[in-house]
């Protein structure tokens, strides 16, 4: 059975992103990534079609937590949300852990990367606030919290599986 995932709320970012990291993240957020792309590959173009129009099927690479990463920078880099626009929206806590770990706290992996694209990046982040997440099919509520550098989550309803 399909279902999807609705998510409630926004996780505040202290200082805010600049605006190059602010580029880049929302680029990284907005492509696919694929078995046999680089961890920091993004497309130039994500929003772009699909060159042969048709439908991929899509392989996880291995050291993502998934396909598509669903936090985007908002509210002038003060945040960063999960937008509403019926894509496919999972993995919510796991890839916001790893946003933290590869881009926002101090010592992030891609301050460590030799890319001049996170040059700009200052890596001195802070994350702070609660994310409400409902699961369609069976009900079940949960809440993604984020305290500085730590995503954690709470199951508040473990939902109705009886189906």
């Amino acid at each position: 059975m399909a279902y999807s995932i609705d998510y409630i709320g926004h996780i505040r970012v202290s200082p805010p992103i600049n605006e190059a990291e602010f580029s880049y993240l929302t680029a990284f957020c907005e492509s696919t990534h694929e078995a046999g792309m680089g961890i920091y590959d993004v497309s130039d173009n994500p929003r772009a079609p699909h060159p042969d129009g048709g439908v991929r099927v899509l392989e996880r690479p291995g050291d993502l937590p998934d396909v598509f990463c669903p936090w985007l920078p908002s509210c002038a880099g003060r945040c960063l949300t999960i937008p509403d626009d019926g894509s496919d929206r999972r993995d919510a806590a796991v890839w916001l852990q790893f946003l933290i770990d590869h881009f926002l706290k101090p010592g992030a992996h891609a301050s460590r990367s030799e890319s001049e694209e996170f040059a700009p990046f200052t890596f001195d982040h802070q994350l702070d606030a609660v994310v409400a997440a409902h699961r369609s099919d069976s009900g079940s509520l949960w809440l993604i919290r984020a305290e500085g550098h730590t995503v954690t989550e709470e199951t508040v309803w473990c939902g109705d599986t009886g189906w």
